[in-house]
């Protein structure tokens, strides 16, 4: 019996014992579409979260993402930027009731909270979201049940805890309006189309987004968790994502560098390519944030070392 692959679950239920929370993971996987895995009442999972959950502890992992993010977290210390790293807690932790009926009586905890430990040992600030989560999903859903995003409510809980830890940073403040509406979007993980509740935000008087300001002293990197709502097309809506509710909740604009895929090295990779295009881009940032799928630290093609400036000497 793997007792620590067990434990890196942290499915704590008082009806269902953790080996069985293993086993019905493992279950539902193997049984799973390549693209979702079916649950409780038109509810998909992403198949790599739940294989995130079952690769145990991310310190382990050969592609040393700790590591990685601390070698990040030491360049910037050099430039006098401070890095704010925010997994986003995988789906099935927050809602197990809805990836399973034998699940209903689970609670969530951070299966990564030993790897965060081990990340703050090294000096890395870490937001760890789950216990919010958990506690604020007993006023409803936090996740697109076919899609697999955040939804709105999770995404302005968020902007308000990191509003509160870089508060003051931003001195210009502007007026900004919000409005709440409801739309209906086709989730990522197939199925139905679902109804989502947004809060779009916009400068007073004007009905566009604020649009994202380069020369914001503090900069939101990450995946599509940073564009999701905000960026439009098949990220299903432009001005209600996080963004955007940071950027309200500050009342000032902020600047955005998101990709579509791995928020693990390729989002990286473009901060290197902007900074090295503008030499006076990176001295003008207090802050970054770098938001990411949790997912990413076990199941991301590569964590590779990503030097932001050109080295001295080089060419390239």
């Amino acid at each position: 019996m793997n007792y620590p692959l067990i434990a890196s679950l942290l499915l704590t239920a008082v009806s269902v014992h953790a080996v069985e929370s293993q086993a019905i993971l493992n279950e539902r996987l193997k049984t799973a579409e390549p693209t979702n895995v079916e649950g409780v009442d038109g509810w998909r999972f992403l198949p790599a979260e739940i294989k995130h959950l079952l690769a145990g502890d991310p310190s382990n992992d050969s592609k040393r993402p700790l590591e990685t993010i601390v070698d990040f977290d030491q360049q910037l210390k050099k430039l006098g930027i401070r890095l704010i790293v925010v997994p986003i807690p995988a789906k099935v932790t927050i809602h197990p009731e809805f990836f399973d009926e034998r699940l209903a009586g689970a609670t969530a905890s951070s299966p990564e909270a030993a790897f965060y430990e081990a990340l703050r040992a090294k000096g890395v600030e870490i937001i760890d979201l789950t216990q919010d989560f958990a506690v604020s999903k007993g006023q409803g859903p936090l996740y697109c049940a076919r899609d697999s995003h955040w939804n709105g409510r999770a995404i302005v809980l968020t902007a308000q805890k990191l509003a509160a830890a870089v508060k003051g940073i931003v001195q210009n403040r502007i007026e900004l309006e919000t409005r709440e509406e409801q739309i209906e979007i086709q989730g990522d993980l197939g199925g139905e189309k679902e109804k989502v509740t947004l809060r779009f935000v916009n400068p007073k008087g004007q009905t566009a987004r604020l649009e994202p300001d380069r020369a914001s002293p503090i900069l939101l990197l990450g995946d599509s968790y940073v564009l999701v709502f905000h960026d439009g097309g098949d990220m299903h809506a432009s001005g209600a994502g996080l963004p955007d509710q940071l950027a309200f909740e500050l009342r000032a604009p902020v600047d955005v560098l998101g990709v579509r895929g791995s928020g693990a090295t390729p989002a990286r990779v473009s901060l290197a390519r902007r900074s090295r295009a503008n030499p006076s881009y990176l001295p003008g940032k207090k802050v970054i944030i770098w938001c990411f799928g949790v997912r990413e630290l076990t199941q991301a093609e590569a964590w590779k070392p990503v030097p932001l400036l050109k080295p001295q000497g080089s060419g390239q």
